[in-house]
């Protein structure tokens, strides 16, 4: 049994690149504030429709406090940065969008944020980041754009929008390609750094084929993932609910802690 108190802090800090404060929530694991040990740390990222607290609600924290305590997983610290209704990537500079560099204040303001006043290990090899749904399909951008800072990464049930016009956000398509997971993995080679997790609910008609078909394409490719798609379930919290242990036992399996 792990020993010590766990703490979860809902917080804010000043995004330099977004000029304002941020809400943002960590989980510190049993034992953190009784040793000066440094920790591996898990980045998860919300849907288009949550906010900073939406794993929270899927069982994150209750899940990962019953693993530690029971030495299923290793202690690691996790964080839930608040995106805003983002897309989590730097949204186009065209009319209708805010321009804002959503990308850049994941992997350069937050990620500075914890490593200065968290004990975290700091070094790509103990950082993952993972998401759901939008958030999933910019866990797969910030690894294959930024392998120096998470190598580590977990999509699940992925949206996978592409530039299509419908959100002025995403810009064109010659805009949104240095952002788009399926033309990073077919046209750069970082995601040879990278270990991969894809999942999608059997019942997920909403984003299932072009995640099947993000699939074929990674097999084609030969670019090794591990993939689960015959879980039940649809696009929505129950199924990520009922793999939050799936998933954390994943990243705590893959992490490179102290």
């Amino acid at each position: 049994m792990q020993p010590g108190r766990s703490r979860l802090l809902d917080t804010k800090f000043r995004s330099a690149l977004l000029g304002k404060e941020m809400p943002i929530l960590l989980y510190l694991p049993p034992g953190y504030d009784d040793s000066q040990r440094r920790y591996p740390v898990l980045y998860m990222l919300s849907g288009f429709a949550g906010d900073y607290r939406e794993w929270i609600m899927w069982g994150l924290c209750d899940t990962i406090e019953f693993l530690i305590r029971n030495g299923q997983i290793q202690p690691m610290i996790v964080v839930m940065p608040e995106g805003e209704r983002s897309w989590w990537f730097n949204h186009a500079p065209v009319p209708g969008s805010d321009g804002k560099p959503w990308g850049d204040y994941i992997w350069k303001d937050v990620v500075n944020y914890v490593d200065a006043n968290y004990r975290t290990l700091p070094q790509r090899e103990s950082r993952a980041i993972g998401g759901l749904s939008s958030g999933g399909q910019s866990a797969l951008m910030f690894g294959l754009t930024h392998p120096e800072v998470f190598s580590i990464v977990g999509a699940h049930s992925p949206s996978l929008r592409g530039a299509d016009g419908s959100l002025a956000i995403f810009g064109d398509a010659d805009y949104f390609k240095q952002y788009d997971p399926l033309w990073l993995f077919r046209n750069t080679t970082t995601w040879r750094e990278l270990t991969l997790w894809v999942d999608i609910g059997a019942d997920d008609n909403q984003w299932g084929t072009v995640i099947l078909q993000m699939h074929e394409i990674l097999d084609a490719l030969n670019i090794p993932h591990e993939w689960h798609d015959t879980w039940h379930g649809i696009h929505d919290g129950y199924y990520w609910s009922a793999h939050v242990a799936d998933y954390l036992t994943w990243y705590a399996s893959k992490l490179k802690g102290q």
